[in-house]
């Protein structure tokens, strides 16, 4: 941009601000002959090229995924909002958790940005314990039960909660405890019908 405007280009070291997305000017740079460079007889030259290990294809495989790649792949992927994108960029951790999670079922990912970014983080925080306090397949156990509509939203938080003690498989703990949601249609028109039966005054 500023060869295009004719501004004249500053040699100079620019750190990167991952909130606002821009480089900043750290310092000023000099001249390789201000720093006294000078070749060393007992040295010979390096042709970084030609070592295999800095190939171009070794390079790409070794290089992780960049912040705003990754940022414009989970807002395509998963309609995140950006502050949603914000915590798994800056929380690596966070982020490679939820992958892991959904790679189980890639249709729980919506619920899975939720329980992980509003649940599970708070009870993190609260009871000052790790992230891989449940492993990402029990994790990802409990929101398909929740996809599947086998637990209430309420049964479901109790759930996360038990399962940071122990990481017991989140459908034993529901069977346990009783929370297995119950959604047989006929059962639930029976429990209706006794209750307007029994109480004819308020129907």
């Amino acid at each position: 941009k500023l060869i295009e405007t004719g501004e004249k280009v500053v040699q100079e070291t620019r750190g990167w601000d991952e909130n606002s997305g821009k480089t900043f000017s750290q310092r000023l740079k000099e001249s390789s002959h201000d720093y006294r460079y000078f070749p060393d007889p007992d040295l010979p030259k390096l042709k970084i090229t030609e070592v295999e290990e800095f190939s171009e294809d070794n390079l790409k495989k070794e290089t992780p995924e960049l912040p705003w790649t990754k940022r414009e792949r989970l807002q395509k992927e998963f309609n995140m909002t950006d502050k949603e994108v914000a915590v798994m960029i800056d929380s690596p951790e966070v982020g490679n958790y939820f992958e892991k999670v959904i790679s189980a079922k890639r249709s729980i990912a919506k619920l899975s940005i939720n329980y992980i970014l509003t649940d599970y983080l708070g009870i993190i925080k609260k009871d000052n314990i790790k992230l891989n306090s449940i492993s990402e397949n029990n994790f990802a156990k409990l929101m398909i039960m929740i996809e599947d509509k086998k637990l209430s939203s309420r049964g479901a938080k109790d759930i996360l909660s038990m399962m940071t003690k122990n990481n017991i498989d989140p459908e034993k703990i529901a069977i346990e405890n009783n929370l297995i949601q119950k959604s047989d249609e006929g059962e639930i028109k029976k429990i209706v019908e006794n209750l307007i039966k029994e109480n004819p005054s308020v129907v």
